[in-house]
């Protein structure tokens, strides 16, 4: 498995604010750390200790959530609406996705970091985010589906 690969399959294993505080922190350590920026920019520069919430990482993560809130509106932009793209990216994706979370994350990082000029370690971050929240809207209509599936062969059989 590559390095991108290894990275979002831990990332995607993360609740959603332990996701948001790390984006936090990793963009504010890399506007920062401006002599060094390769070390905070790289995808090794991820923590993968635990960070509770507390008042003294409420800023980042917070910084975190609207810091997503841009990034997530202009992935969409580029994967839904790229008219050069011919939607080729997206049928990656969604093919991706039908194998693993962690397999569509570690493809859409890379994408993120050529299109949209994110360092690695937010690229993977957003991108880990970003795929979480469509495995809980795909679940969350299958499950719909099932559900009306069991009703109508209920009512039939009734």
């Amino acid at each position: 498995m590559t390095q991108i690969g290894d990275l979002t399959e831990r990332l995607v294993e993360l609740s959603d604010d332990q996701l948001l505080l790390r984006l936090g922190m990793s963009s504010q350590g890399i506007s920062e750390d401006l002599e060094d920026q390769t070390r905070s920019a790289s995808i090794d520069s991820i923590d993968f200790s635990e960070y509770e919430l507390t008042r003294a990482n409420e800023d980042a993560l917070n910084f975190g959530q609207r810091l997503f809130k841009r990034l997530n509106a202009a992935s969409y932009e580029l994967m839904c609406k790229d008219p050069f793209d011919d939607g080729e990216t997206l049928k990656q994706l969604n093919a991706a996705m039908k194998d693993s979370t962690s397999k569509a994350a570690g493809l859409l990082a890379p994408v993120l970091v050529a299109n949209l000029g994110l360092a690695p370690a937010v690229a993977a971050i957003v991108a880990a985010l970003i795929i979480k929240k469509f495995s809980e809207v795909i679940a969350g209509e299958i499950c719909d589906t099932w559900k009306r599936t069991l009703e109508a062969s209920t009512n039939t059989t009734s």
